[in-house]
């Protein structure tokens, strides 16, 4: 079934959101469909209406589902990029100026609370970490891998700048688990012996 699910969201990956951004107010058929998706697992959704799913703008979408409605389509995206990034093995060449699909991220971080712990969250040393391990510039690791900045557009002093998350799937994890597991002081940790997710130059 996932499987199926990421082969006919690969078609609106490709083509992008086409009707983001637009505020027709959706269909009730299209509000049927995303309560449909937000309560059911991503594994047993319907695969024949993924794609449907996916192009439905969020500015028409009555408030209480705008969000979840993001984070839904955020996770199913990212699955895709995910999948496609397994393809091409452990070395990226992605440009310098590369840009990730559109739909494939959010700068809201009120998009990520609503997913209650799924993305998983590391800090501005670990994305250091993460660049200069794998020598992919920030750009770069948003358009070959999850990496997702976001930040908190309702409080303008909160006395943080920026949010960064990765989806839990994404095979950088394994390099914030051996930065954390250098930073705790665990000398038996050997880490991944210098392989893992990288970006040639």
């Amino acid at each position: 079934m996932m499987t199926q699910i990421l082969l006919i969201a690969a078609l609106a990956f490709g083509a992008g959101d086409a009707r983001d951004g637009k505020a027709k107010k959706a269909s009730p058929e299209d509000v049927k469909l995303v309560e449909l998706f937000l309560k059911t697992s991503t594994a047993d959704l319907p695969p024949e209406k993924v794609e449907a799913f996916l192009g439905i703008a969020p500015e028409g979408l009555p408030q209480k589902l705008r969000y979840r409605y993001r984070a839904k389509r955020l996770e199913l995206y990212n699955l895709m990029q995910l999948a496609e990034g397994k393809k091409k093995g452990s070395f990226r060449a992605p440009a310098a100026d590369c840009s990730p699909v559109n739909g494939s991220k959010e700068t809201d971080v009120e998009v990520f609370r609503k997913t209650a712990g799924f993305w998983a969250e590391i800090t501005e040393d670990e994305e250091d970490y993460l660049m200069k391990r794998t020598k992919c510039t920030e750009q770069q690791l948003m358009c070959e891998f999850s990496l997702q900045i976001a930040y908190d557009k309702n409080k303008k002093s909160s006395g943080r700048a920026r949010y960064l998350f990765l989806h839990p799937n994404d095979p950088l994890n394994a390099l914030v688990v051996e930065y954390r597991k250098k930073i705790g002081g665990n000398t038996e940790f050997f880490g991944t012996g210098g392989f893992g997710p990288a970006c040639s130059q």
